[in-house]
């Protein structure tokens, strides 16, 4: 069977939509404090598949299809198992690859520790048509939401809702990402004096509900009771000054 060439309009969309997300990792800087997460548009099977090829007018029948498609997968498969090799398909090749990191030279394959897996590279002429024709848009929000301050638990016997100027605490709420400086605290005194708040760096455990800091300046003698506890965020790309209202929690205070 032979298949004729599509006359009907090319109907791939052009316009793909992407999203930025703080970068949490340790190794975080100023040329890289976002991480961009492509929104598809939508889903396709294989059915979807051999719909727009018969659309565009190819002359195979489906079930020829399906028998190709089958075939092609068996064949791929037992080479695999039989002969490990890359395999070019022409929209893909296919590559077997370990996944994990060995620690000695002379050391052996652990199934605990490693992974053999089957890694499929698109061919250049699909990341070529992708990379020439797509036109990426940023739909980011313009703001991150509102952070909210559930508690704050004083290190080393997480006190709750207890800070004091020797040990570091954490705040505990959602919303509360560090991301290379663009967010600040203070520890606003009842006397109205202000103390700034260090920020430490996130980990992925931490995610967006947890904060570690410490006092950053000395609290004032004879020391208050009670202060309130000022977390700001900023916007999303580049955008200047804070766009998110300060949220706080009031906590009791005691010496260094």
């Amino acid at each position: 069977m032979s298949a004729k060439k599509s006359t009907t309009p090319d109907k791939r969309v052009e316009t793909l939509k992407f999203t930025l997300r703080p970068n949490t990792l340790p190794n975080a800087s100023d040329g890289n404090r976002y991480i961009g997460k492509v929104i598809p548009n939508g889903t396709m099977d294989f059915d979807d598949v051999l719909d727009r090829m018969i659309a565009d007018g190819c002359m195979m029948g489906r079930e020829e299809f399906r028998y190709l498609m089958n075939t092609t997968i068996s064949a791929v498969m037992d080479e695999m198992l039989e002969n490990p090799r890359i395999i070019d398909l022409g929209f893909c090749t296919l590559r077997p690859v370990i996944k994990g990191s060995f620690k000695y030279a002379d050391e052996k394959f652990d199934p605990a520790r490693h992974q053999l897996v089957i890694e499929a590279l698109p061919s250049k002429k699909i990341k070529d048509a992708v990379a020439t024709g797509m036109k990426l848009v940023n739909v980011t929000p313009v703001d991150i939401p509102s952070p909210r301050i559930d508690s704050v638990c004083q290190a080393p016997d997480y006190r709750r809702n207890f800070v004091s100027a020797a040990e570091p605490f954490e705040m505990h709420g959602a919303g509360l990402t560090v991301t290379c400086g663009d967010e600040t605290a203070e520890l606003e005194l009842s006397s109205g004096v202000r103390v700034p708040v260090e920020l430490k760096p996130q980990t992925k455990m931490d995610g967006s509900r947890c904060v570690r800091a410490q006092l950053a300046g000395p609290l004032p003698t004879p020391c208050p009771k009670r202060g309130k506890l000022l977390f700001r965020t900023h916007g999303l790309r580049g955008r200047s000054g804070p766009l998110v209202t300060v949220k706080s929690a009031t906590i009791r205070l005691g010496p260094a």
